[in-house]
């Protein structure tokens, strides 16, 4: 399957490498926790081809690139308020794995 995933995890202490990357048996034995928030990020045909269940689709067009500025990049990051507005309506928070 041709998905990326993103696991967000916030974190007191800075993550380490190691809490950032799971096993498949992991995610598999923890798939129904409720503090998992899975995220595919792509496009709507990979995500329709099949996907990790529960995890919600998200375009990077759409719901991460900021409005090209005059003479700025076309894929830049939104602004922090705008990034943290999509993030919590898809459940990402303090408490969200």
């Amino acid at each position: 399957m041709n998905a990326l995933l993103l696991i967000m995890a916030a974190l007191t202490q800075g993550p380490s490498q190691s809490d950032l990357l799971v096993t498949t048996e992991w995610l598999a034995a923890n798939l129904n926790d409720s503090r998992l928030v899975l995220l595919h990020i792509g496009t709507q045909p990979t995500y329709d081809a099949g996907h990790i269940p529960g995890a919600q689709f998200l375009n990077p067009l759409r719901d991460f690139a900021a409005a090209p500025a005059a003479g700025g990049l076309s894929l830049e990051l939104p602004s922090p308020e705008v990034l943290d507005s999509v993030l919590e309506a898809r459940g990402v928070s303090d408490h969200s794995r």
